[in-house]
């Protein structure tokens, strides 16, 4: 009779359940159930939550659990949600085997085994089954024990997460507990505007005020912290371990009572650990990080740090087994950023840019930041500005109000020669607030990369006596005197030989004592060619040793000239590069070159012996054979002169001038047809290049 009454009833009411149950209860009894009729069975008795019967209808089915996979479900449904009894959860990993045999994209499956792993203290492991679970089926109680065994182990991220995921759904039945989670991660990460926006949603008690105490704390808002202490009724260490953290004096003892009065808190011991990690009390931290080890030995966050007090005692081999673990166990930002810097420490080149190039493409968006800005710092150290661009583009789009990121895409787009993208990319730094020195230098010198060398001055100039910019600004006055000496404004060369003679003089009792002294040497170099009467401005103190950087005398050309071999002999003296030495002697040689053509000194023979000192130490460089072409010429040495220039062209074939003074050379042998030659070359190299076309001029 049961059988037919089933049969002939479709959609069933409040009215008709009692009778429902009778039926399927008897087909129970009877044993001669089927599978669609006990499927409808659990769904009724669930929808009216006698899960007792529903346990016990489940469990008398154990005969059929090898092909029959709906009890286990529920079994496994009835665990989670905290409705099973205690002699039945003991059973819950046999009843997920069986069903994961029958039914393995089961999500209370899924569920059942991450719970079972959380209460064995596995939270990494039950972190993997219960998010495989909730990605099918975002289940409140699932999601609550996922919160759980993330919070355990500090994946803060990860709670905000499935925080704000769950909340989106209306129906659950207790969104207080989600909202008190949420606040937590709030705080942990500093987000302390979001947790106190949280805050207001949720009902006035004694956790309330802790939250509210933790985040005004954070924030350093002392008194307001105090008032909200005394009202907490008893003791908790969190509000305890913030006022120790408020504590002006004698921090390191405030946190080490507080693990004597908590020994067993772990995450007392690991917040305590971690902050007299920061304030470098390495004993401390080394005996509190041994009290967490026995309670729980793997946690990610107390092996990222135990790395890091590694790192700080330099013992690299073992902080990187430490960091290694931590990342497996919690690919979390903080911890890839920490095992990322150690490998820029250690240069293991290959292993940063697998660990960067996999967390770029894991990671969403919002996250990603720390590895792209990472994965373009390593591609602008092996010199691959194309990608550090690419990389850090990346980064911005994760971040826009980032300074840090701004900044090295500015250096990226610098190193790639994109110089008008650069100096927009370290405006937007200084806009965001960034501290202004170096991204100001940097702009300063793209301005006289682009020509704006009045622009490049009054930037460099805001900068002071800061050594970098007093160098970069040396040399945009370079620059323009150069510029102006081609423009054939003599006056104009003065000015700006003389203020950029100002400006190194000031560097050159600092580190970059050997640059000054070779852009001063390079500037006086530029002032050659001018007018002998020509009068500059120079520091007192590049004439005498009690001079002054701030005082200032008048010289002519030739007192110049002297002090440009004075400091081009103080480089080669002091400085250990081969290549900047042999530089120095080809510019002694300009000098005493100029001495003799344009002064009527007899210094040709020193102008010779320093060409030729440049060529032995550096016989590579064009350039110098050039010079010591143009000083034999002038000694009447038009063997060694003609060698010289060849030399010069062997190394650089497209070296205009070298061509030009080889022809005019040829010209004054009366070589005509090879002169001819030699012009043509230089104008074919350099169209632009004026002495060369005068040269063919005077061949007609």
């Amino acid at each position: 009779m049961a059988v037919s009454i089933l049969a002939q009833m479709g959609n069933i009411g409040p009215n008709e359940e009692f009778l429902y149950l009778l039926c399927l209860g008897f087909l129970h009894g009877m044993g001669s159930a089927t599978d669609e009729e006990y499927r409808k069975y659990f769904q009724i008795l669930f929808k009216q939550e006698n899960y007792t019967t529903l346990e016990k209808v489940c469990c008398d089915l154990k005969p059929r659990f090898n092909s029959f996979y709906y009890p286990l479900d529920y079994l496994c449904r009835l665990y989670v949600e905290n409705n099973l009894s205690s002699e039945s959860s003991n059973d819950v990993p046999l009843f997920v085997e069986k069903l994961f045999k029958l039914y393995p994209s089961s999500s209370f499956g899924h569920f059942a085994q991450g719970k079972v792993l959380f209460e064995q203290s596995h939270y990494v492991d039950a972190i993997t089954w219960l998010k495989q679970g909730v990605e099918s089926k975002l289940h409140e109680d699932a999601v609550y024990v996922l919160l759980l065994c993330l919070e355990k182990i500090w994946d803060f991220d990860g709670v905000e997460e499935y925080c704000l995921k769950i909340l989106k759904n209306e129906n659950i039945r207790e969104p207080q507990r989600f909202i008190i989670f949420n606040c937590h991660s709030y705080i942990h990460q500093k987000k302390y505007k979001e947790a106190a926006a949280a805050i207001d949603k949720l009902p006035p008690d004694r956790d309330v005020d802790i939250l509210k105490a933790l985040i005004a704390a954070g924030e350093g808002r002392k008194e307001e912290f105090e008032i909200l202490r005394q009202t907490i009724v008893s003791e908790d260490w969190r509000v305890e371990l913030c006022q120790a953290l408020l504590q002006n004096e004698n921090q390191s003892d405030h946190l080490i009572n507080l693990t004597q009065k908590y020994p067993e808190n772990f995450d007392l011991l690991l917040s305590c650990g971690i902050e007299l990690l920061k304030l470098s009390n390495f004993a401390d931290t080394f005996d509190i990080f041994q009290k967490c080890v026995p309670i729980y030995r793997n946690h990610p966050v107390l092996l990222c740090y135990i790395g890091q007090l590694f790192v700080e005692e330099n013992e690299l081999d073992g902080a990187l087994k430490y960091l290694t673990e931590a990342y497996k166990a919690l690919p979390s930002s903080e911890i890839g950023m920490y095992l990322s810097d150690l490998y820029f420490k250690t240069k293991n080149i290959e292993a940063n840019k697998e660990l960067l190039k996999l967390a770029t493409k894991k990671l969403k968006r919002s996250k990603s930041k720390w590895a792209w800005l990472r994965l373009g710092m390593l591609h602008l150290e092996l010199n691959e500005p194309s990608e550090a661009t690419v990389a850090l583009q990346s980064a911005i789009r994760s971040d826009h109000s980032d300074c840090n990121v701004w900044e090295t895409l500015a250096d990226a787009y610098y190193a790639r020669g994109s110089y008008e993208a650069s100096q927009k990319a370290f405006e937007a730094c200084v806009k965001l607030g960034a501290e202004p020195t170096y991204p100001k230098l940097k702009i300063g010198v793209i301005q006289r990369h682009l020509g704006e060398n009045e622009e490049s001055i009054a930037t460099l100039s805001e900068l002071h006596d800061y050594t970098p910019a007093l160098v970069e600004l040396s040399k945009t006055w370079l620059q323009v005197s150069s510029k102006r000496l081609k423009e054939g404004l003599g006056i104009s060369v003065v000015k700006a030989v003389s203020e950029c003679i100002k400006a190194a003089v000031k560097v050159l009792n600092s580190h970059e004592q050997i640059l000054g002294l070779t852009i001063i040497t390079a500037s006086i170099i530029v002032a050659s060619d001018l007018n002998p009467n020509s009068i500059f401005k120079v520091p007192t103190t590049l004439l005498r040793e009690t001079g002054k950087i701030d005082e200032f005398v008048d010289v002519d050309l030739k007192e110049l000239l002297g002090i440009g071999l004075k400091t081009s002999l103080a480089v080669s003296k002091n400085s250990d590069s081969k290549h900047l030495i042999s530089f120095q002697h080809s510019e002694m040689s300009k000098i005493y070159h100029k001495l003799a053509v344009n002064m009527s000194l007899d210094t040709l023979d020193k102008a010779i012996y320093h060409a030729k000192k440049a060529v032995s130490l550096n016989p590579s460089i064009s350039s110098y054979w050039n010079s010591l072409g143009l000083v034999a010429e002038a000694a009447g040495q038009k063997a060694t002169s003609q060698n010289a220039y060849l030399k010069s062209i062997q190394i650089s074939p497209a070296n205009a001038k070298a061509w030009t003074n080889l022809g005019f050379l040829y010209h004054s042998n009366g070589k005509s047809f090879k002169a001819h030659f030699c012009f043509n070359e230089a104008q074919r190299f350099e169209p632009s290049f004026g002495p060369c076309w005068i040269g063919q001029v005077q061949q007609m």
